[in-house]
Protein backbone atom coordinates (compact mmCIF):
# COMPACT_ATOMS: atom_id res chain seq x y z
CA UNK A 1 0.00 0.00 0.00
CA UNK A 2 1.29 3.45 -1.07
CA UNK A 3 0.44 5.93 1.25
CA UNK A 4 0.87 9.36 0.79
CA UNK A 5 2.43 12.19 2.83
CA UNK A 6 1.89 15.78 2.47
CA UNK A 7 5.54 18.00 2.34
CA UNK A 8 4.45 19.09 5.68
CA UNK A 9 4.20 15.92 7.37
CA UNK A 10 7.46 14.85 5.38
CA UNK A 11 9.76 18.21 6.97
CA UNK A 12 7.86 17.52 10.46
CA UNK A 13 9.41 13.79 10.55
CA UNK A 14 12.63 15.04 8.75
CA UNK A 15 13.33 17.79 11.68
CA UNK A 16 12.25 15.28 14.66
CA UNK A 17 15.15 12.56 13.11
CA UNK A 18 17.73 15.13 12.61
CA UNK A 19 16.91 16.63 16.14
CA UNK A 20 16.64 13.52 17.99
CA UNK A 21 19.19 11.01 16.25
CA UNK A 22 16.53 8.38 16.42
CA UNK A 23 14.86 7.62 12.69
CA UNK A 24 13.42 4.37 14.46
CA UNK A 25 11.73 6.07 17.14
CA UNK A 26 10.58 9.21 14.72
CA UNK A 27 9.34 6.77 12.00
CA UNK A 28 7.68 4.17 14.59
CA UNK A 29 5.82 7.80 16.45
CA UNK A 30 4.81 9.22 13.03
CA UNK A 31 3.66 5.43 11.17
CA UNK A 32 5.65 6.17 8.57
CA UNK A 33 8.34 2.94 7.40
CA UNK A 34 11.82 3.59 8.45
CA UNK A 35 12.86 2.94 4.89
CA UNK A 36 10.54 5.88 3.90
CA UNK A 37 12.15 8.00 6.39
CA UNK A 38 15.48 7.24 5.25
CA UNK A 39 14.28 7.95 1.45
CA UNK A 40 13.41 11.13 2.64
CA UNK A 41 16.30 12.07 4.31
CA UNK A 42 18.70 11.08 1.50
CA UNK A 43 16.87 12.93 -1.09
CA UNK A 44 16.75 16.47 0.95
CA UNK A 45 20.32 16.04 3.17
CA UNK A 46 22.55 13.02 1.74
CA UNK A 47 25.02 14.00 3.74
CA UNK A 48 22.80 13.37 6.96
CA UNK A 49 23.47 9.50 6.88
CA UNK A 50 27.15 10.00 6.29
CA UNK A 51 27.46 12.49 9.28
CA UNK A 52 25.22 10.56 11.71
CA UNK A 53 27.70 6.79 10.56
CA UNK A 54 30.85 9.09 11.47
CA UNK A 55 29.56 10.77 14.87
CA UNK A 56 29.04 6.61 15.53
CA UNK A 57 32.30 5.84 14.57
CA UNK A 58 33.71 8.39 16.37
CA UNK A 59 32.05 7.13 19.35
CA UNK A 60 33.42 3.63 18.93
CA UNK A 61 37.21 5.59 18.79
CA UNK A 62 36.65 7.27 21.64
CA UNK A 63 35.62 4.00 23.80
CA UNK A 64 38.14 2.52 22.53
CA UNK A 65 40.93 4.98 23.21
CA UNK A 66 39.37 5.55 26.88
CA UNK A 67 39.62 1.57 27.67
CA UNK A 68 43.20 1.51 25.78
CA UNK A 69 44.31 4.39 28.11
CA UNK A 70 42.84 3.12 31.29
CA UNK A 71 44.97 -0.84 30.24
CA UNK A 72 47.80 1.53 29.82
CA UNK A 73 47.65 2.88 33.24
CA UNK A 74 46.80 -0.41 35.10
CA UNK A 75 49.93 -2.07 33.62
CA UNK A 76 51.88 1.02 34.39
CA UNK A 77 51.01 0.46 37.75
CA UNK A 78 51.63 -3.38 37.60
CA UNK A 79 54.96 -2.89 36.52
CA UNK A 80 55.57 0.40 38.94
CA UNK A 81 55.00 -2.60 41.56
CA UNK A 82 57.14 -5.23 40.31
CA UNK A 83 59.97 -3.85 39.36
CA UNK A 84 61.52 -0.57 40.87
CA UNK A 85 63.10 0.88 37.72
CA UNK A 86 59.97 1.68 36.76
CA UNK A 87 59.53 3.84 39.92
CA UNK A 88 61.49 6.72 38.15
CA UNK A 89 58.20 8.84 37.94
Amino acid sequence: MNKQYTEAQKQQVMKEVTETGNLTLVAEKHGVPKSTVATWLSRKQPHNIEKHKQKSELKDVKKKLADAELKNKVLTELLKKTYQVWNND
